[in-house]
């Protein structure tokens, strides 16, 4: 079995005399993303998926840029690094091209050693390094880590709990950052799913976050998750703290700007998540940007015919901007709602619980009201359950409530809400379907506290701290 350190070492002392050559050629690369396309011969789907995740966390931990995941060259716009895995056995080789904005070159790692193979493939962009914290040790480690860095996205639920048993077995053998990130989000991902989630998988979560923090603690992947992971329990104030501390080393990468839209959002800090939102979406480009990632900053701001706008750029692919699609639509009493609705729950892929709340509007839009209010139900009593309750998803079952004309289980959604952390007070002010709750005292109340946490959170992070 290799050990990665002497083949690094090599490659390091081979490295001396071209130093300045890849410092001048680093000069030339574009200061904020590059687009990264990956082919592979003799790769699982899983193992291909978790080599691009392992190449773009190398790039964003180590050069701070934004990775641009594509099929597609952006040509003039920003670098493309394209690359062919062949795998082996435990040997990895990647070949390809590297386009800068000033010329192309050839890119051919064939270290034998994986890790080596990736360094070698990086170098371009990244220089010669060594003793790198996401770089498992032993060839051996490798595909089992690639395999479990795409668990998360194609692992039915009782696979992620095999999948967690690896990774803590591989990290007790070959502990590296990549694997402490592959276990965190295999038990996120779990807690999220599972309804029965006990109060030690919330802990053991929460702990193997901050374990591999301490690996690397900027480590934006990571970072990215684990704030998603604070706010959704309701620490919005943990998720910016984490994420504020990586955006000082790394400025220029995307997904750290978007961990702060999403807690600023829910905080109801509306200016601030507008503004790193602005900044996501400079960095992230638009190339090869298969997937939809809804703004909701402008649907609570009351910017809904440009909410709208994004919808329906492209065509709806993910249950998510469906339901949105037909939501928007039904607030502004536009036709189509229904329709929306109804490609949502039809959808084979995708986040379940948003088909799940489309059917609930798809029923009660064809007069299948009671219906509705039992599938509205059954979404509500699944939730109550989970230790991952994300109370923006919580407001929007208080929102169906209030649409279905069930207005105390709405008045009792939205005070769930607001205890799991979702604050943003100007949308509790104004979404239409809770208006008639305007006059309860008691909604009042929430209010004014709501305010009161708004007003602190404010004063911490003022909207200056998100960007221009």
């Amino acid at each position: 079995m290799k050990s990665l350190g002497w083949i690094l070492l090599g490659a390091a002392v081979a490295g001396v005399v071209a130093w300045p050559l890849v410092v001048r050629h680093r000069e030339r690369i574009h200061p904020a993303r590059t687009a990264l396309i990956l082919e592979g011969g003799g790769l699982t789907e899983a193992e291909l998926r978790g080599l691009k995740l392992h190449l773009s966390d190398h790039l964003e931990a180590f050069g701070g840029l934004t990775v641009i995941e594509t099929t597609q060259d952006p040509k003039d716009e920003f670098p493309c690094l394209r690359l062919r895995a062949e795998r082996r056995g435990d040997e990895l080789s990647l070949v390809g091209t590297l386009r800068t904005l000033r010329g192309e070159r050839a890119v051919e790692s064939r270290s034998g050693h994986p890790e080596a193979a990736v360094h070698e493939a990086l170098v371009g962009l990244l220089g010669v390094r060594r003793d790198d914290p996401l770089d498992v040790r032993h060839e051996a480690s490798f595909w089992p880590l690639m395999r479990l860095l795409s668990g998360p996205y194609l692992l039915q639920e009782r696979e992620m709990l095999t999948a967690v048993r690896e990774a803590d077995k591989l990290l007790a053998e070959d502990a590296s950052a990549s694997v402490g990130l592959a276990r965190s989000h295999l038990k996120f991902r779990l807690l999220v799913a599972s309804a029965d989630a006990d109060v030690e998988a919330h802990a053991s979560c929460d702990r193997a976050f901050s374990e591999a923090l301490r690996l690397l603690p900027s480590y934006p992947r990571l970072v990215n998750l684990y704030a998603r992971f604070r706010t959704d329990v309701g620490d919005q104030k943990g998720a910016l703290d984490l994420t504020f501390r990586a955006l000082k080393d790394l400025p220029k990468v995307a997904s750290l700007h978007d961990s702060a839209a999403y807690a600023a959002r829910t905080s109801g800090l509306l200016e601030g998540a507008i503004r790193a939102a602005r900044r996501r979406n400079e960095l992230g480009g638009t190339v090869g940007q298969d997937y939809f990632l809804v703004e909701n900053t402008l649907l609570y701001q009351g910017r809904w015919p440009e909410f709208q706008r994004g919808l329906e750029a492209t065509p709806a692919k993910e249950p998510v901007q469906a339901f949105y699609l037909g939501y928007i639509r039904l607030l502004r009493n536009q036709p189509g709602a229904e329709d929306a609705f109804g490609n949502a729950v039809r959808m084979s892929t995708g986040l379940k619980i948003f088909q799940r709340l489309a059917e609930v509007y798809h029923d009660a839009l064809q007069g299948r009201r009671e219906q509705a209010l039992e599938k509205l139900r059954a979404i509500d009593e699944d939730r109550v359950r989970t230790l991952v309750p994300d109370g923006e998803f919580t407001f929007k079952l208080a929102e169906a409530y209030g649409y279905l004309g069930r207005d105390a289980e709405a008045f009792d959604l939205a005070q769930r809400a607001f205890g799991q952390g979702f604050a943003c007070t100007d949308w509790y002010e104004r979404a239409p379907f809770l208006l008639r709750l305007q006059e309860r005292p008691a909604y009042k109340g929430l209010l004014v506290a709501m305010r009161e946490r708004q007003e602190r959170m404010e004063a911490r992070f003022p909207a200056d701290r998100f960007g221009k």
